[in-house]
């Protein structure tokens, strides 16, 4: 929890739409198996292919 200095933010970071092809039996295993595959990705690397031009899109809302 915040500290009597710190506030909470709730920080949201816009990336453009992550696709993959999966073969799979099933949506539900589809689904696992691109989380798995995402989980693996390295975020930075994410942001830096979503934001080519430094238009970062980040909302920050304070609680």
């Amino acid at each position: 929890m915040a500290t009597e200095n710190q506030k909470q933010f709730l920080v949201s970071i816009e990336l453009e739409t992550f696709e993959v092809h999966i073969s799979a039996k099933n949506s539900t295993e589809a689904r696992k198996k691109a989380l798995d595959r995402l989980s693996k990705k390295n975020p930075t690397n994410l942001i830096r292919i979503s934001w080519p031009k430094n238009r970062k899109e980040i909302n920050i809302d304070e609680f």
